[in-house]
């Protein structure tokens, strides 16, 4: 799949159009679980990240990172279920949402995995987004809702 803009680049999603559509219309709701996906933007490209809960950061895999010519700044220590693991600091610029939805979030901070053969997505996690969203989860509906805090 080529995105407008990314020049010879691709990005190839973490859950594919057919995987995404199977699991909206899946019979059996109750035995899938739910997948946050959301459209964002990182420094003007469109992706798609998984919204997770219980990520501190947004954590962007490498080839991404490479792709969108991020600045790598100091290293640290990462923590995940699988374990620590080293990771790079950095900025990128984050819209989250399509169209008129969308919100600009400015430059915020990221991290980006030493390792880049890590098969995983663009994790969006609770820094910056759950400080200016209330973030619902509904497993008996399949879905998730972002709705911007009031102030």
């Amino acid at each position: 799949m080529q995105e407008q803009g990314l020049h010879k680049h691709t990005y190839p999603y973490k859950y594919p159009v057919g995987v995404r559509r199977e699991m909206k219309h899946a019979e059996d709701k109750d035995s899938m679980p739910i997948q946050p996906l959301m459209p964002i933007r990182l420094s003007g490209i469109a992706f798609e990240a998984l919204l997770d809960s219980g990520a501190t950061h947004i954590l962007i895999p490498r080839r991404i990172a490479n792709m969108l010519e991020l600045k790598l700044g100091d290293m640290s220590e990462g923590t995940s279920a699988s374990g620590r693991f080293p990771q790079f600091n950095t900025n990128v610029n984050l819209s989250v949402g399509i169209g008129p939805k969308c919100d600009e979030m400015g430059t915020v901070e990221a991290t980006v995995p030493e390792n880049e053969n890590l098969d995983i997505p663009i994790l969006i996690g609770q820094e910056p987004v759950f400080e200016r969203y209330k973030v619902t989860f509904e497993r008996y509906k399949h879905k998730f809702q972002l709705v911007p805090k009031e102030d």
